[in-house]
């Protein structure tokens, strides 16, 4: 076979591998959205927490390091 007939079959792989590479994707039911606000770091939806909140519990930023901000 010559390169331009398995170019569409070496694509595929290497789109496959890439797949695998990322890994495999979290299964998400009711339980883990319901529980969703014990993990301040994984979004399962678009709002964060079962109500949709949308407020972030992580520390980074807070009063006495805000103004450390700036372009870079």
């Amino acid at each position: 076979m010559s390169l331009p007939r398995r170019a569409p079959a070496l694509v595929m792989s290497v789109c496959i591998a890439v797949l695998n590479a990322c890994g495999q994707a979290r299964q998400v039911d009711d339980a883990a959205l319901r529980d969703a606000n014990a993990d301040s770091a994984d979004w399962l939806t678009y709002g964060r927490t079962y109500s949709e909140q949308r407020h972030s519990t992580l520390r980074q930023i807070d009063e006495r390091s805000v103004s450390r901000l700036g372009l870079t």
